[in-house]
């Protein structure tokens, strides 16, 4: 019986560990240790990253095509009005931009370029959650 109990114990203790485990990016104060934190996303998939970030993706710009400094996502964190008023007043909002190996289809960077910025969902999530993680680059202050 004890050895029963023992392995039940040491089940609860790691279903417990696993579920209270707090997101890297509580605030977006916290997005600077995406970038220090690297190595833990490299070659993993871009929706392992996403889990880390708390505070809600309100904005995203893509920019796709070939080379080093290409496909990657850029997340903010405010609307475009926000964005806008902050950029105005000589702030550089927060962003996080994730470069991935994989190449982003064209037709993306067209909405993302548009007046209407594009606006990150689940679909997306889906769409390029699996896309692997190759650089972190995090700027601006919040």
């Amino acid at each position: 019986m004890k050895p029963v109990f023992k392995i039940l114990v040491f089940i609860f203790l790691i279903a417990f560990n696993c579920s209270c485990r707090a997101q890297m990016v509580q605030t977006i104060a916290d997005a600077k240790k995406m970038e220090i934190n690297e190595k833990q996303f490299i070659g993993k998939p871009l929706k392992t990253l996403l889990q880390e970030i708390k505070p809600e993706i309100k904005k995203v710009a893509v920019s796709p095509g070939g080379g080093e400094f290409s496909n990657f996502f850029v997340f903010y964190f405010q609307t475009k009005q926000d964005f806008i008023k902050s950029r105005d007043e000589g702030k550089q909002p927060t962003s996080i931009r994730v470069y991935v190996k994989d190449a982003i289809d064209y037709k993306d960077f067209d909405k993302s370029y548009n007046k209407d910025w594009w606006k990150w969902d689940a679909n997306d999530v889906k769409k390029y959650g699996n896309f692997i993680v190759r650089a972190i680059l995090v700027s601006g202050k919040d």
